[in-house]
């Protein structure tokens, strides 16, 4: 069994995710590194799917959303202290779509989170 640092395993997503985000259409990404706090957001026109993929390793409280051209919530996750690395479909209303990243009061390491139409 091979066992990944976490930075290797981090990037391993990112690269994915940067992948998909080319073979299956528009894509925005946010991302940092270093501490941070506070909400970002990007915005995308979608169809009715899309994916979104989030590698993320560090200490504090991250949060992150998505709503559909409609304005209803189709993601929505929470990360704690550690190490995580996902990916997901998504289905939802034609529109403009938002990816929003909220730190809260901080968050130290580094995160990318990518959404695709």
């Amino acid at each position: 069994m091979v066992v990944l640092r976490p930075l290797a395993s981090l990037m391993v997503v990112l690269c994915l995710a940067s992948v998909a985000g080319c073979i299956g259409g528009n894509s925005v990404t946010l991302a940092g590194q270093g501490y941070s706090s506070g909400t970002q957001t990007r915005t995308l026109q979608c169809g009715t799917s899309g994916s979104i993929q989030l590698g993320v390793q560090g200490a504090g409280s991250l949060s992150v959303k998505v709503t559909d051209g409609g304005g209803a919530q189709v993601f929505s996750q929470s990360v704690g202290s550690g190490q995580n690395g996902s990916s997901q479909s998504l289905s939802g209303k034609e529109g403009t779509w938002t990816l929003t990243v909220s730190t809260g009061f901080g968050y130290s390491g580094q995160y990318g989170i990518v959404l695709t139409c």
